[in-house]
């Protein structure tokens, strides 16, 4: 697990110092809020006993505003889908939630195209359902959720078409649960300057 986090980590730190070398004008959120949605999917990091994906398909919303410098203020939230396995009469379903502060920088790299390093804080929510069928038939259920700390440093590519922008994301996630919940996140979405 350290060695995924250090991974991700240096990808993100590696992607800040080229692109601020190739910034040449500001980017074209700057000094304006923005606002946005996004489909991604979750790809479980994690060995479980198990090859249920907490994460999988899910979606999000993201809104903040670029300060005059270049500086991202905002928050998101997103959701995701999760998976569920069915073996020797035993049935599991998992998902997660995450409503995060995110920190970034937009740097320009034309008039058109912007890339952000940002880094989201917050709180991650999993879910965890497990049905055992009975002896008569039916079906035992028991379910569980928890609440931890979730850290998130990635990277999002903005490209603007007009009144929209498009985006592309990558995402490292960690929720510091008893057992840990790391997860790679790729999405594509839109979004709007104001």
């Amino acid at each position: 697990m350290k060695k995924t986090i250090i991974v991700g980590c240096c990808a993100c730190a590696a992607a800040v110092a080229v692109t601020t070398q190739a910034a040449a004008e500001p980017a074209f959120t700057t000094g304006k809020p923005s606002a946005g949605l996004r489909l991604q999917y979750g790809i479980d990091l994690e060995d479980h006993d198990t090859d249920l994906n907490f994460y999988g398909l899910g979606f999000g919303a993201r809104g903040g505003y670029t300060l005059d410098f270049g500086l991202y203020v905002g928050g998101q939230f997103e959701y995701f889908f999760g998976g569920s396995e069915e073996a020797a009469g035993i049935e599991m379903s998992a998902n997660v939630w995450q409503l995060q502060a995110e920190a970034g920088y937009d740097i320009g790299l034309g008039p058109t195209f912007a890339l952000r390093p940002q880094l989201g804080l917050g709180l991650a929510g999993i879910s965890a359902e497990v049905c055992i069928d009975d002896m008569m038939g039916g079906q035992a259920c028991g379910d569980d959720s928890e609440t931890d700390f979730a850290l998130s440093p990635g990277a999002l590519a903005m490209y603007d078409v007009g009144p929209v922008f498009l985006t592309g994301e990558l995402r490292f996630n960690m929720i510091m649960a008893e057992e840990s919940a790391n997860a790679l996140f790729i999405g594509v979405g839109a979004g709007m300057p104001f």
